[in-house]
């Protein structure tokens, strides 16, 4: 008599493709950047069809379980609408998604030089109030750097 016959396999770590999250405006759902952590799984998101700045929390399954993901500056995630705080983040999406976002036509990125922050980041259907600053390069700017 055996105690053990049945062999277990491991898990090789080969991830299989999922379908991509595409926001869907019917329910209020939007594409944010991640400005500024706020702490206790709160952050900041700037959204990037108005440019409004709004205070998000996490929602509980992307803080904890099997789907743990950690959310840092300058990600971009899917926001949904609720109706006691306003926005929650509802997914995070991977550098390659965002990849796949800006390659259908979801985030188009132009880049924008301001006054107070020098280069600007902004989406190209993003209501943008950034002073545009135009800077005529010649002999006495080159002199003054």
């Amino acid at each position: 008599m055996s105690t053990h016959t049945k062999k277990h396999t491991k898990n090789t770590g080969s991830r299989t493709t999922s379908e991509l999250h595409f926001a869907d405006k019917a329910t209020g759902e939007e594409y944010a950047e991640i400005t500024a952590p706020k702490g206790s799984c709160r952050f900041e998101a700037r959204i990037t069809s108005t440019g409004e700045t709004v205070n998000v929390p996490l929602r509980g399954r992307i803080t904890s379980g099997r789907h743990k993901q950690l959310v840092k500056k300058d990600d971009i995630v899917l926001l949904v609408k609720d109706v006691s705080e306003g926005y929650i983040v509802e997914y995070r999406y991977s550098p390659d998604e965002v990849k796949a976002l800006r390659k259908s036509g979801e985030l188009t990125q132009v880049v924008e030089t301001s006054t107070t922050t020098g280069v600007t980041v902004a989406f190209s259907n993003e209501a943008t109030s950034a002073v545009q600053q135009t800077t005529v390069i010649d002999d006495d700017f080159l002199s003054r750097l």
